[in-house]
């Protein structure tokens, strides 16, 4: 309690001194995220919109022009762009609006950014958000060759480092997404902000007591392929309803599908199941999915243990913590490093053993009181550890500190 009132109070007197400062002109780039993703919006613009600065979140995902709390959003439908189209219209929006800061996720609007700002006439900070490795499994599993996958792997690091060195600077998001840019460009400044979600979107206390005799919410969220861990999900509750039939359970899914195959086979994994009952949403906005976190009992995770995955922080990890839930998810590297208090709250489990995720399972409806305790811990942890409020002052003095050095 004591580090989020210091915390607290630091922000407090960050958005004092940077409204005693001129405000600054602020812009959000995506060509991947959506104008109103967690990290973009709710982390970052309104960090920056509370202490006084001018934010605008441009987007090639989506149309969205509105203007809403001191934030602008200025973004366009991009999604069958060719890349120099997409610059174009980056740059072109950047001249209009005219930023101090341009604040780039990913490789493309990072090269928008600088080509902006070596026109701008103007002192022009650059700043990359690091959060995804780059190329990711996503963006090459569209090259079945092998031999074309690994060309195309080859070009798609070189633009990444090449928009990484056009950067004044990095924002990771994490401890591992630091390679290979601390290596190769240690002379940037950096600085880590993680994916902690905000208080607000939660309700305070969610716990919620269970017995051997309940219902059971089994919750998974995310989209649908044979990486994400959803067939495992399945293949682990089908497996536990046999062993414990006299258990009753309920699975509640916010799912979207890479593709029509894998919504067909989860179709048939689906109805394979017995005397489950099973509630479904689609992509949901953010403050509806987190009233949806409120109603399940124990959240997953079982995506595979692969490389990719493994030096990657899951992180709706974070918003589970918050919503004072237990979870079970893969036995990842990332994990354990970034949250090592996992023990606590949850179980790291072998995700293609289903007998495993099984009895995680049974650990809280046969024990209560483990159940209970891992409750508490998680909203513990996300209090004094994993909450936005205490990273966000951090991110804004980096950003006004680059801007004025």
């Amino acid at each position: 309690m004591r580090k989020i009132v210091v915390n607290y109070a630091v922000f407090c007197a960050s958005v004092f001194l940077a409204m005693s400062k001129p405000a600054l002109s602020i812009c959000l780039l995506s060509s991947a995220h959506e104008p109103l993703d967690e990290r973009l919006y709710h982390h970052f613009a309104k960090t920056f919109a509370q202490a006084g600065h001018r934010v605008t979140i441009l987007c090639a995902t989506e149309f969205l022009q509105k203007e809403e709390n001191g934030i602008v959003w200025d973004s366009f439908e991009g999604n069958f762009m060719r890349p120099s189209a997409k610059i174009r219209i980056f740059r072109q929006k950047l001249t209009f609006h005219k930023p101090d800061i341009v604040l780039s996720q990913e490789p493309l609007p990072t090269l928008a950014g600088y080509l902006y700002k070596t026109n701008a006439g103007k002192k022009v900070k650059l700043i990359y958000d690091i959060t995804e490795w780059h190329p990711s499994q996503t963006q090459l599993r569209k090259y079945p060759n092998f031999l074309k996958r690994c060309w195309q792997g080859l070009v798609l690091a070189c633009f990444n480092l090449f928009s990484a060195m056009l950067a004044n600077a990095f924002v990771y998001g994490e401890m591992a997404k630091r390679f290979p840019y601390r290596f190769l460009f240690p002379f940037k400044k950096s600085t880590v902000v993680g994916y902690y979600p905000e208080n607000e979107l939660f309700v305070q206390n969610m716990f919620v007591p269970k017995s051997e005799n309940d219902e059971w919410v089994l919750g998974y969220t995310g989209i649908v392929n044979e990486e994400r861990g959803m067939f495992r999900f399945l293949e682990a509750v089908h497996f536990f309803s046999k062993t414990h039939p006299s258990v009753r359970l309920r699975l509640l899914m916010v799912v979207w599908f890479e593709n029509e195959a894998f919504k067909t086979q989860f179709e048939t994994k689906l109805a394979a199941l017995k005397n489950v009952k099973v509630t479904l949403y689609p992509k949901l906005p953010l403050l509806e999915f987190c009233e949806k976190i409120g109603e399940m009992d124990i959240c997953f995770d079982l995506r595979k243990a692969n490389w990719e995955n493994n030096n990657s922080l899951p992180i709706k990890i974070f918003y589970y913590m918050a919503s004072s839930k237990p979870v079970i998810y893969t036995r990842l590297k990332a994990i354990v490093n970034e949250v090592p208090q996992i023990s606590e709250f949850g179980h790291l489990v072998d995700a293609s053993n289903s007998q495993e995720v099984s009895e995680a399972i049974a650990k809280y409806v046969f024990q209560p009181q483990v159940y209970k305790r891992h409750c508490e811990q998680a909203k513990s942890f996300y209090n004094s550890r994993y909450n936005w409020k205490l990273i966000s002052p951090n991110l804004l003095r980096f950003v006004e500190k680059l801007y004025h050095d």
